[in-house]
């Protein structure tokens, strides 16, 4: 029973550590999306004063 507990112990934690790793994961990859969409903005800038420059 002693081994049961202290397995169920390791099983639960690798699954709290998993669980936080996705939350890491998703939220960098919503950080991505977010300094993508920065740097378009910004290119797209850029070009528009390229062009319009006299």
């Amino acid at each position: 029973m002693k081994y049961f507990s202290l397995l169920a112990i390791v099983f639960l934690s690798f699954s709290l550590n998993a669980q936080s790793l996705t939350e890491n994961l998703i939220e960098a990859e919503a950080k991505a999306a977010h300094a993508k969409m920065n740097f378009t903005a910004n290119l797209q800038t850029a070009n528009y004063d390229l062009n319009t420059t006299d």
